[in-house]
């Protein structure tokens, strides 16, 4: 019997060592995931725009949310137009103004309104990006982009007495035990065309 390639998954190196056993009459509490301060859709374009996304989270709320924050894209990307005193047609000035800020980004590179889900949440926003990628087919003009990654969550080992009670260790407080875990997450990147 011949052997084919070995397959990727066996080549593949484990970049996070496997964590030990726990030991008995511990258990793990879960952490939030941590996430950085939402920024305005008004903030300029250096900070990214982003829209978390839970299993619980309203589907036309969060398509109310991007809308919002693609139409300041748009309104930035039209540059400054002067109404009191045009000496060029206004809608030549817009022109100008978008060309200008296409041309100011780098490698082609567009702002865009990012959806971020995990867990239970990844079916969401993927129901999301469907509806904006068919959306974006009959009259929004959007690109949609998918990405996936993972992110660190952190988790802690609670040690249980007999009574399935917390055991306080105030002298001890450096024998607390804490646990990165990987966590998928699908990145979804919504820019206007």
């Amino acid at each position: 019997m011949e052997k084919g390639p070995p397959s990727p998954v066996a080549n593949r190196q484990q970049t996070y060592p496997k964590h030990p056993r726990l030991p008995k009459g511990s258990k793990i509490q879960k952490r939030p995931l941590l996430h950085p301060a939402i920024p305005s859709p008004r903030t300029s374009s250096s900070s990214p725009k982003v829209v978390y996304v839970s299993a619980s989270s309203p589907f036309i709320s969060v398509v109310k949310r991007v809308q919002k924050n693609l139409a300041a894209i748009q309104a930035r990307s039209t540059g400054p137009v002067n109404l009191r005193h045009p000496s060029k047609d206004v809608l030549q000035q817009v022109h100008e103004g978008v060309m200008a800020s296409r041309k100011g980004k780098k490698d082609g590179a567009q702002e865009e309104v990012i959806l971020k889900g995990t867990g239970k949440a990844i079916q969401k926003v993927l129901a999301l990006a469907a509806w904006f990628q068919d959306e974006a087919q009959n009259q929004l003009g959007v690109k949609v982009v998918l990405r996936t990654s993972s992110v660190g969550a952190i988790d802690d080992v609670i040690h249980m007495d007999r009574d399935n009670k917390v055991e306080r260790k105030e002298e001890n407080a450096d024998g607390d035990e804490t646990r990165i875990r990987r966590v998928s997450c699908l990145e979804v990147g919504i820019s206007p065309r």
